[in-house]
């Protein structure tokens, strides 16, 4: 045969064969199809969007019973030790005895410190009379100082206005009776004079009549010169004298006042300081009072009781390990016992960060325990954290925020610590949308939010690519690609196989 009329058959025999292999599979598409392959009709829906973890069943009351008895030593957290404890896991009453510590030190402490607030007390009243005797006291100096002030003011207008006055006008008087002696002891002496040329007196008799005249004089002088005296110098040295005493009065007075204040501000000082020192004395009995009350540990509220035990008492680790036991050491402000309420249970569960947001008080979630595989437990959002954390605990950049969960019934089942599985609903959007089943999209991980779904028309299936949102539970979302009431298959793998 010619190659070019060999070439012709060849391709015949192809096209033939390909119109016949497509005539078949459109055949086995359309006519088995509508027969054996499961359709689902797509409609509008409300999806409910979940969210699983895991998380730590605990009491939403629970009351850290904790040692407020101090540190006995400074640099030293050891205060006392256990005598009684309530046995672990016991069931109390509220008021009921938990721990009794040992006070004995305490005691022996108390009964010094009120020795020496009865001290102290004593002192303070010393002190407080003290005050009362100090104020008199000032009382008399400042009255004493004021009337030295007043007499040296009365002493110096005393003798310039009477005193000198008084001596002024003697003088004066004394000089004037002088002056009239001299002149009449002159006049005596002249007619003596006249006697003796007369011969009716002797000589000596005219001699003592002058000296009567000289005596006078003498005398009259000696007057002047005590008026001028008194005058131009004592009038000035006595004011001086007199102004100097007041003056030195007035300071004196001062000077009381000055050092009544100060002795009054130091009875006072010394008083505050005994009141202050009674005062703490006393503050620090009532320490000890409340101290030796905190030795004796009651249940805040009913529940349950559990020893506190650190994580180095737990795997042996660590300097101080903590034992809750008889006779065993306490430190100041360590976790002993902790009571919970059994009756209001809560579970704290880790939601990523994407998620928090659609998290809101009230949301309904479901509990199941794995020790209770039959039973679901309801609950409800109580709390949404506000600060994150890592996932595990590990640097590695996935976030959760923390939640808590408040269960709304009661068992007596549930304890503390139990794991529990919870679903919780998350905020979804009230108007409903396409959805179809998940096993009717044929999705892989490189495609993202699109994927490929068979639609079932008069023609036979129809690939078809949608656009997929979120996926609850069995259902997907439909964003484009579908409309409402057309016939998904079920079952694509089929045709996938078949094609």
């Amino acid at each position: 045969m010619p190659p070019k009329r060999r070439g012709q058959w060849i391709r015949f025999v192809v096209c033939t064969m390909s119109v016949l292999v497509a005539g078949a599979v459109w055949f086995l598409l359309r006519g088995q199809a509508r027969a054996d392959l499961p359709t689902y009709k797509v409609g509008l829906e409300i999806l409910q969007p979940t969210y699983q973890t895991q998380g730590d069943l605990e009491a939403s009351l629970a009351t850290d019973v904790v040692c407020r008895v101090k540190a006995r030593a400074a640099g030293s957290k050891f205060s006392t030790t256990i005598q009684w404890v309530i046995d672990d896991g016991s069931p109390v009453r509220r008021g009921e005895v938990l721990v009794r510590l040992d006070d004995s030190a305490l005691q022996e402490e108390m009964r010094t410190q009120q020795v020496a607030l009865a001290l102290a007390k004593a002192d303070w009243v010393a002190a407080e009379e003290n005050c009362k005797i100090v104020a008199l006291q000032n009382q008399g100096d400042i009255l004493q100082a004021d009337q030295a002030y007043e007499l040296s003011g009365l002493d110096l207008r005393k003798y310039v206005q009477g005193d000198y006055e008084q001596a002024r006008l003697d003088l004066e008087e004394q000089v004037n009776t002088a002056e009239s002696a001299l002149s009449q002891w002159r006049e005596h002496a002249s007619w003596s004079t006249n006697m003796l040329r007369k011969g009716f007196l002797t000589e000596n008799q005219a001699r003592s009549d002058r000296y009567q005249v000289q005596s006078a004089e003498f005398n009259l002088k000696n007057l002047r010169e005590q008026l001028r005296v008194l005058m131009s110098y004592t009038k000035k040295r006595n004011v001086t004298d007199l102004e100097g005493k007041r003056q030195e009065a007035g300071l004196t007075r001062g000077v009381a006042r000055n050092v009544a204040r100060a002795k009054e501000m130091q009875a006072n000082a010394d008083r505050l300081t005994k009141k202050d020192i009674c005062q703490v004395l006393q503050c620090r009995c009532q320490e000890i009072e409340q101290e030796i009350r905190e030795c004796t540990i009651a249940a805040p509220h009913d529940g349950m009781v559990y020893y506190c035990a650190s994580t180095q008492s737990r795997y042996g680790m660590g300097s101080q390990q903590s034992i809750v036991a008889q006779g065993e050491p306490v430190w100041e402000g360590e976790k002993l016992l902790r009571v919970v309420n059994l009756t209001k249970l809560q579970v704290t569960i880790p939601v990523l960060e994407a998620l928090v947001t659609r998290v809101h008080p009230g949301a309904e979630a479901s509990v199941r325990f794995p020790g209770l595989p039959k039973q679901v437990f309801h609950a409800h959002v109580k709390k949404v954290g506000n600060v994150p954390a890592f996932l595990n605990g590990r640097w590695d950049g996935v976030l959760v925020y923390p939640v808590v969960l408040v269960l709304n019934e009661y068992s007596a089942v549930l304890k503390p610590t139990m794991t529990a599985n919870v679903t919780l609903q998350l905020d979804h959007s009230p108007t409903p949308q396409l959805t179809i089943p998940k096993p009717a999209v044929v999705h892989t991980v490189d495609q993202g939010q699109h994927a490929t779904c068979y639609v079932l028309t008069p023609e036979g299936p129809e690939q078809r690519d949608v656009l997929v949102g979120e996926c609850v539970q069995d259902k997907v979302e439909i964003l484009t690609g579908l409309q409402a009431g057309e016939e998904v298959i079920l079952s694509p793998e089929i045709l996938c196989s078949k094609h």
